[in-house]
């Protein structure tokens, strides 16, 4: 969910809909019905949720190869002293290129942009989804608790301890 709120915002919209493989965030696999807890987000966000047919690699297969130009092409060519503002202005510079490639659809002569700018977003809803992160952490002897490149302090008696497993007598 971080990850659709960070790129939603980054465009300034959402789309009317979404499609997502047959994976079990989403949806259960075997049947490709939305799971409970993602049709809340699809809810707040006001959109559309389609599943990818199972088998239908034309489908599925124009997605992944857009990855795979992504990860090996790209991705390969990104320095290790690159900064992450280098590699978004990197992949941004690309993205433009690829979108102005002419692509026929029904019939006519198109490009990528021209379909997006066809396709307005719509605004974003006022606050993000509501969602609780649980993650396994082990307390340092100095009390502390790392995540995400922080640290933070917890009461005394916690060390060696993690966040599911308190003390004795806690």
């Amino acid at each position: 969910m971080e990850a659709i709120e960070a790129v939603s915002i980054r465009l300034g919209g959402v789309t009317q809909r979404w499609r997502f493989d047959r994976m079990a965030t989403v949806c259960h696999p075997e049947s490709g019905r939305i799971t409970a807890a993602f049709a809340g987000v699809a809810k707040h966000y006001a959109v559309a949720v389609d599943v990818c047919p199972p088998r239908r690699g034309n489908r599925k297969g124009v997605v992944e190869k857009s990855n795979h130009a992504a990860a090996q092409r790209w991705w390969r060519t990104v320095t290790d002293d690159t900064t992450i503002e280098q590699a978004q202005a990197s992949l941004d510079r690309l993205c433009v290129k690829l979108d102005g490639r002419r692509r026929r659809r029904d019939g006519q002569a198109t490009t990528v942009g021209a379909l997006a700018d066809a396709e307005p977003l719509r605004s974003l809803p006022t606050g993000s989804y509501p969602a609780e992160l649980t993650e396994h952490r082990i307390v340092t002897p100095q009390a502390l608790v790392s995540w995400r490149g922080n640290q933070y302090s917890v009461p005394p008696g916690w060390p060696g301890h993690g966040d599911r497993h308190p003390p004795p007598g806690l």
